[in-house]
């Protein structure tokens, strides 16, 4: 079921107030019908435990390049400096997608037969985006799981069924929840790794109440989007 948001006769100011604003301004938050330069603790807590663990963080461009050296390389000194502000504005304007992925090891079965080995892969992917109809921006964290097992003496990928993906977090903007619809996620076995996807669309349903009193729904549309990562079991 979609969330509503009802909006008073104050709202409806406010939201044109705000979609001028988004189509002046695309690579700012929009709150309450001004500008919100203010970084969520959301992002401050995700950009600190990805740098808490390099290891563990990856960039991609808007090809899908893994350009994870040249984030790292560009935002330390920022970080050190606690300049998040700073980090988002590269994100945004660089259309970087930013993600945590963890491996957790969940199975080891050994017998006379043979053995297996299976690992969880959990990756948090941060988006930061602007409405397609000029209502703001929002971002949100989705994860993708994934589940792969293998044979730890050849490497040989034994099986990994379809990944799940969640909506983890959704903000910025006015602070509404978004909504993932049209979900579809697969998986590609190959020979050492397995490629997992999730595709989803993300919008928030508002529904405004104008001067007269008449109730009309307003989609803010955030676009498709497609969350994947290649897992490489670890030996």
């Amino acid at each position: 079921m979609s969330k509503m948001f009802k909006v008073t006769k104050v709202g409806v100011v406010l939201l044109i107030i705000m979609m001028i604003f988004s189509l002046g301004n695309t690579t700012s938050y929009a709150n309450n019908g001004g500008e919100n330069t203010e970084v969520s603790i959301f992002f401050k807590n995700f950009i600190n435990e990805a740098f808490s663990d390099i290891n563990k963080l990856r960039v991609k461009n808007h090809d899908g390049e893994d350009v994870t050296d040249y984030f790292l390389n560009k935002t330390i000194t920022l970080f050190e400096k606690e300049d998040y502000k700073a980090i988002r504005e590269i994100i945004i304007n660089e259309e970087l997608v930013p993600s945590i992925r963890k491996i957790t090891d969940i199975e080891n079965n050994i017998d006379l037969m043979r053995a297996s080995r299976t690992q969880t892969f959990s990756d948090y992917e941060y988006k930061n985006e602007a409405a397609r109809n000029g209502f703001g921006r929002l971002e949100w964290t989705t994860l993708l799981t994934g589940t792969v097992t293998y044979d730890p003496n050849t490497g040989q990928i034994l099986s990994a069924p379809n990944p799940s993906i969640h909506l983890h977090y959704t903000g910025g903007g006015w602070d509404l929840p978004g909504e993932m619809s049209n979900v579809s996620t697969s998986r590609r076995i190959y020979s050492s790794y397995v490629n997992f996807s999730g595709r989803y669309k993300m919008t928030v349903d508002i529904e405004i109440i104008d001067v007269n009193g008449v109730t009309w729904l307003t989609v803010l549309d955030f676009g498709t989007h497609v969350h994947s990562f290649d897992a490489y079991p670890d030996f």
